[in-house]
């Protein structure tokens, strides 16, 4: 099994750059997106274009890119359904989840950036496609990956971080939604408003899930203890 540190050297230092190892368990037929040459986006415009079409892809980022701001932001309904402290996370009143399962939370009003809070506002990633990082600072911020009806996808050695981590509700950093032969591997996820990785109700089939580094420090919790209570829900 490789390292972390064996990983980014490799990736870093490949003249051909494809996915490190192979997968195992339910996901090990997985081959993203093969043989496709490697493409570095240079827009956050294009990151979004590659990801999403029908083209076999082997994308690789070198460095972070930032969409935090890419879809704007807006303001709305939130809940405060803890009152501990020091800095307790507060709920985004997202499809009446407010009035629906903390009706007796106080309510007031708050500004959160758009990217990150619901399917339209993820990166959408289609089938056959490759997605790495180059060295140890590659990634997404901001904004989390959407693989919905996709089918042969690897995503790994990315960063994804900062999807407002202050709200629930504010977003999710890998959603996988009807799709099969998935590999997530080697990531880094932090502070983030709700999931590490998720599933919808139509199923995931065929996904593996490896190595991957879940960091649970947190400035805004639900208990308040520094620790990101959220980790993963899989339906």
């Amino acid at each position: 099994m490789l390292t972390w540190t064996i990983l980014a050297l490799a990736l870093s230092s490949a003249s051909v750059v494809q996915a490190i190892g192979t997968p195992l368990g339910f996901g090990s037929s997985t081959t993203g997106g093969g043989s496709a040459a490697a493409a570095t986006p240079t827009s956050n415009a294009q990151l979004v274009s590659w990801l999403s079409d029908s083209t076999a892809r082997t994308i690789v980022l070198t460095s972070i890119f930032d969409f935090t701001s890419y879809y704007g932001s807006t303001s709305g309904t939130i809940c405060k359904p803890w009152t501990c402290t020091p800095n307790p996370q507060v709920a985004i009143d997202q499809n009446s989840w407010c009035e629906n399962y903390e009706p007796s939370a106080a309510t007031g009003t708050a500004s959160w950036y758009v990217s990150g809070t619901g399917y339209s506002y993820s990166l959408k990633v289609g089938s056959n496609k490759t997605l790495l990082g180059k060295g140890s600072s590659a990634g997404i911020k901001g904004i989390g990956l959407l693989i919905q009806n996709a089918d042969n996808v690897i995503i790994q050695n990315i960063n994804i971080s900062d999807i407002n981590a202050q709200f629930v509700w504010g977003g999710d950093a890998i959603t996988i939604v009807g799709s099969t032969h998935v590999w997530i591997d080697h990531n880094y996820i932090k502070n983030v408003g709700r999931q590490f990785i998720v599933t919808g109700y139509d199923p995931a089939k065929s996904v593996t899930i490896s190595n991957n580094l879940f960091d649970g420090r947190a400035t805004y919790s639900a208990v308040c203890n520094g620790k990101h209570y959220w980790v993963a829900l899989f339906t």
